[in-house]
């Protein structure tokens, strides 16, 4: 694991000090992209061998497949940002920080990086500073972390549908599909955006 850590540092740094190369001269891979372009298949398993590929790729000269992954992270084609999920994740996690209750203790810098040599410098502004210039102020307050969660209760029971008078058995139910409930849970999101950090673009280009 050393030896990944060792090699993939090294490819971060390059990318930092003049870019990588990926055929497409208005987009060469920055530290930035080459950092979400591995973090990107680090999500499934299936994709490891690909990002294995990337990696030596781009080790040696060509980014244009990191680049790719990290294209995929961001929801981004051909034709720009496919949605506004980078934005709205970021507005997310602002409002969610500032109504949170505040922790005991907040990790430093030093911290995140010993937990992640690789990832941890951007995380921690990522977790720690990305929202301190965020302009608008949640409309609820801070919940109280004494108070105790409200009691669940079972709903009381409906009353049974009135017979149909025609037959004597009970009306059907309606007819209306019933709703996806699946399609309406929230989707997990990625990181909102690049930190205003000492080393990282702010958003890929």
């Amino acid at each position: 694991m050393d030896e990944v850590e060792q090699v993939v540092s090294g490819l971060f740094d390059t990318a930092f000090a003049e870019t990588i190369p990926t055929g497409d001269a208005d987009r060469p891979l920055t530290r930035s992209l080459a950092m979400y372009g591995v973090l990107a298949p680090l999500y499934s398993q299936e994709l490891w061998t690909l990002l294995t590929g990337a990696i030596s790729a781009a080790v040696d000269g060509d980014g244009s497949q990191l680049l790719a992954l990290a294209d995929s992270f961001w929801h981004r084609t051909a034709d720009g940002y496919a949605d506004n999920q980078v934005a709205s994740n970021k507005a997310v996690i602002c409002i969610d920080s500032q109504i949170a209750p505040e922790p005991d203790s907040v990790p430093t810098q030093d911290d995140f990086i010993a937990a992640s040599p690789l990832f941890g410098e951007t995380y921690y502004g990522l977790v720690v500073v990305e929202c301190d210039d965020w302009p608008i102020q949640p409309s609820v307050e801070s919940p109280d972390p004494t108070t105790p969660p409200p009691s669940r209760t079972s709903p009381s029971k409906p009353p049974s549908p009135p017979a149909d008078s025609s037959s004597g058995w009970p009306l059907r139910p309606s007819t209306a599909p019933p709703v996806d409930r699946g399609a309406h849970r929230p989707r997990r999101l990625g990181p909102g955006s690049d930190p205003g950090r000492a080393r990282v673009e702010r958003r890929p280009s």
